[in-house]
């Protein structure tokens, strides 16, 4: 599997909701050995949990 890598001018270019896809995206990557990429068509509830997850751990 491979992370999703931008650039700091591209993600000033990306609306919030593709930034929030990319950064759970790269997330369950990270956690989840099993995951595939498929799986990248997520709900956007789901998005929306998974992220929230991640934000949680930053914060610690």
């Amino acid at each position: 599997m491979r992370f999703i890598e931008i650039a700091d001018e591209e993600a000033l270019n990306l609306p919030a909701d593709q930034l929030k896809a990319i950064a759970t995206y790269n997330y369950l990557l990270s956690v989840q050995p099993d995951y595939v990429p498929e799986d990248i068509n997520i709900s956007p509830e789901e998005i929306d949990k998974q992220y929230q997850k991640l934000m949680q751990q930053i914060k610690g």
